[in-house]
């Protein structure tokens, strides 16, 4: 009876809170459009305004709309980068626990080690859902980019084909040399 009321003598956890907080921080570079941003939409909309067309700005508009893909893209793969650091020290978590699973003298022991285990797999399903919106990030950055050129690209071609002369002053063109 004693053996099965028995704790583990210690607990292995993961250091989860720092891991998504690593993985937060480092989408967040240059122009990215991270997921972790609290005002990712403003960020959105003021990044990507829409259709219109300004030609002073256009360049300048299509190098930051470029840039800002660019480091969304280069945040997803740090983050996944980071993932893959960070999958010795979770060995290392499912060493120690495989070691507990093995060594339990009772129930309350083998209840302990099962409890963690399940602690890591919810981990685990929280850094897939960081990858994911890392990753989803990446890719509406790429989209929003291609719209925003698509749209600009429109609104100069009606602004091409819709341009009206200011007011006329009466003067006229005529060819030749005169």
């Amino acid at each position: 009876m004693l053996r099965n009321v028995k704790s583990l003598p210690g607990q292995t956890f993961g250091p989860i809170s720092a891991d998504i907080n690593a993985l937060a921080n480092i989408v967040q570079g240059g122009q990215a459009l991270a997921y972790s941003l609290g005002n990712l939409d403003a960020v959105f909309r003021r990044t990507y305004p829409g259709y219109g067309y300004n030609a002073n700005a256009y360049y300048t508009n299509y190098r930051n709309w470029s840039q800002t893909s660019l480091d969304t893209t280069v945040g997803a793969l740090r983050a996944a980068g980071l993932q893959g650091q960070q999958l010795q020290s979770e060995q290392s978590v499912l060493n120690s626990l495989r070691g507990m699973a093995q060594s339990s003298d009772g129930r309350m022991q083998a209840l302990q080690v099962l409890g963690q285990i399940n602690e890591q797999q919810v981990q685990q399903l929280m850094k897939l859902r960081e990858l994911m919106m890392a990753d989803m990030s990446s890719k509406q950055a790429y989209q929003a980019t291609v719209i925003q050129r698509e749209a600009a690209g429109e609104a100069a071609t009606e602004r091409f084909f819709t341009f009206r002369p200011s007011t006329p002053d009466g003067m006229t063109y005529k060819g030749g040399w005169r």
